[in-house]
């Protein structure tokens, strides 16, 4: 599947392709979801799991405002996350931090009261680009190609 592909089969340069059925990408973010944080990979780990999936370390990715002031205090659910969405995602890192950057603008802009204007990347953010991918895959595709019933439950907000 690809975000960008034109009817006769022609990728475009600015694609991302998503490469891994979304059952299987719903079952990580379950596990992560329920994991202490003694069960999540290490930074190292996490981070090398990204650069071999974008070929560029998650640090070189993220702006500025969304990374911690340290990024070794970088939440070990945020980088479990970023594994999964660099998983389904390979090659599309420039691509994919657009959708970030987007889900964090929303979710500061739309702050309910009490909640500070913090722009540091959190999980809900990486969950909502996750969905937002696929719900345009399933869009993008034709309707011959499209899956039967949902592709997904409604309740893929998880955090």
């Amino acid at each position: 599947m690809s975000l960008g592909a034109k009817p006769g089969g022609f990728i475009l340069d600015n694609t991302i392709r998503i490469t891994r059925p979304y059952g299987a990408v719903q079952q990580e973010l379950k596990d992560i979801a329920a994991a202490t944080p003694g069960d999540i990979d290490t930074a190292y780990n996490a981070g090398m799991a990204i650069f071999s999936n974008w070929g560029m370390k998650w640090e070189m990715v993220l702006p500025a405002s969304m990374k911690p002031d340290n990024v070794d205090d970088m939440s070990p659910n945020v980088l479990g996350l970023l594994v999964v969405l660099s998983s389904f995602t390979q090659g599309s890192a420039r691509r994919v931090c657009t959708y970030i950057v987007e889900a964090v603008n929303a979710r500061v802009s739309n702050l309910e009261e009490g909640e500070t204007k913090d722009t540091v990347l959190r999980a809900q953010d990486v969950v909502h680009v996750i969905g937002t991918l696929y719900d345009k895959t399933v869009v993008s595709l034709p309707v011959s190609h499209q899956p039967r019933g949902r592709m997904k439950p409604k309740s893929w907000k998880q955090y």
